[in-house]
């Protein structure tokens, strides 16, 4: 198949995904692969990424749930090259107030401990925006975890018997560490500023943006993930009568969401409440007097989110469910010891 012909048959398939935001970034991406490499000089041998585009496409509008959810994914900044982007705000080089930490090794410049952003030790410390099940603690960002006892403790009987520990092992750590978070947390679509952005700008208190929040992409996909069908047009519209087309105008869903051709509407919401499931929610409340912000992460949507991607508790437990557990284990124990008595 000539270049040609593999871009039109990628747009062909980018024009049947259910949504005008994955069609457009669907063909946005391929014309810029395709137009990074049209004056290579060996323009075959970097077509074998546009098929397996091509073959992934097709896969999606089969109906097929792995390749969907990766192209959400990347759409919506989880994976890719939109996620360092959304990360980008949250990180030290875009906060020039943040003061930086003191060398590890005076005569190294390079020996700089990696320096946390409020928003970053948020989402870091918060287990709805990591990949894992395993969020860090505030004092692990300061700490590391992997580090060893003496060199945390100069004074203790492991370094005592192995020496001092080595401060370049001690940069390498606090990066390592640094690389490997950065690189599991979800960054966030949007930050919230309560009670509003201009009395933080006011107060001289840098407050990190994605660029998104005009848009509203959270309440975006909320709509998505619980658009109903499509109103059925009756005979009249269909005949173009002008009354009933009046009529059908207050129905229509400012959201359009089509439709795969294997799978429902009801599928697509499903898919769409697995993203919600892998977006944190960042709201910065400004504190009493002139204390800095407070960073509070949280689910974009609770009530949308799946458990099964994200572990979060379902519901609080209730006092009376709490006294229940209590009396089982309290019954139990005492049917235990009255066991062991007997023997």
């Amino acid at each position: 198949m000539s270049p040609l012909r593999l871009f039109r048959a990628i747009l062909r398939e980018a024009s049947c995904l259910p949504h005008p935001y994955l069609q457009s970034f669907a063909k946005g991406r391929a014309g810029d692969y395709f137009r990074r490499y049209r004056n290579s000089p060996e323009p075959l041998k970097h077509l074998s990424r546009a098929r397996s585009n091509l073959r992934k496409l097709e896969r999606i509008n089969r109906g097929e749930r792995k390749p969907f959810m990766q192209l959400l994914s990347q759409a919506y900044g989880r994976t890719g090259k939109l996620r360092h982007e959304l990360l980008q705000p949250h990180l030290a080089s875009s906060d020039p107030t943040l003061p930086s930490r003191e060398r590890i090794i005076p005569s190294k410049p390079n020996s700089v401990p990696p320096t946390y952003t409020p928003t970053l030790a948020s989402l870091l410390t918060s287990p709805q925006a990591i990949k894992t099940s395993k969020p860090l603690s505030h004092a692990n960002l300061l700490t590391p975890r992997t580090l060893p006892t003496r060199a945390i403790d100069p004074s203790s009987e492991e370094a005592r018997l192995l020496g001092p520990f080595s401060l370049r092992r001690l940069v390498n750590i606090h990066q390592r560490q640094y690389r490997e978070q950065t690189s599991r947390v979800l960054p966030p679509l949007e930050v919230r500023v309560l009670p509003g952005r201009d009395a933080l700008e006011e107060k001289q208190l840098h407050v990190p943006s994605t660029g998104l929040e005009q848009y509203d992409p959270v309440q975006a996909l909320v709509k998505l993930a619980t658009a109903g069908p499509r109103p059925t047009p009756s005979r009249s519209r269909k005949q173009g009568h002008p009354d009933d087309v009046k009529q059908a105008e207050p129905h229509c869903h400012e959201v359009v969401l089509g439709k795969v051709k294997h799978h429902s509407r009801r599928w697509l919401r499903r898919r769409y409440r697995e993203l919600l499931a892998s977006i944190p929610s960042v709201t910065v409340k400004p504190r009493p007097g002139d204390l800095p912000s407070e960073y509070k992460v949280d689910w974009a949507s609770p009530e949308l989110a799946l458990a099964h991607d994200v572990p979060r508790p379902l519901r609080v437990m209730t006092q009376e469910e709490k006294e229940w557990i209590k009396r089982a284990q309290t019954c139990g124990e005492q049917s235990h010891t009255g066991r062991v008595s007997k023997q």
